[in-house]
């Protein structure tokens, strides 16, 4: 599932805060985004719906966090909402626990989902 191309400036911002990527978590990273914008269309779970936006504001504005993490880290999401910045930070570090702590129902059913 391929919601868009995935920008330059995404790129450009990994490579500057000196991230590498596998392309399997690209790919799971653009899916991931894909259900999010999907699933916003129906409930709102951000205020973002341009993918090229998307990309900058909530992936790689969760990824920042890579470098604050150890390894293996134990990590709580409070507020998660639409995932973020939780879901993009397991899918890129998968060696870390991820709590995700949501109490509104509407966005906790689609955490559940994904």
């Amino acid at each position: 599932m391929i919601c868009s191309k995935i920008p330059n400036t995404f790129f450009e911002g990994i490579q500057t805060l000196d991230i590498s990527l596998s392309d399997h978590s690209l790919n799971q990273l653009n899916h991931y985004l894909c259900l999010l914008l999907e699933t916003n269309k129906k409930f709102n779970l951000t205020a973002t719906k341009e993918p090229n936006e998307a990309w900058q504001r909530h992936i790689l504005n969760s990824l920042i966090l890579v470098r604050f993490l150890g390894d293996g880290e134990k990590v709580i999401d409070i507020g998660s909402g639409g995932g973020l910045p939780g879901i993009p930070l397991a899918i890129v570090r998968p060696d870390l626990t991820m709590t995700l702590l949501e109490a509104t129902k509407k966005k906790l059913n689609f955490l559940k989902q994904l």
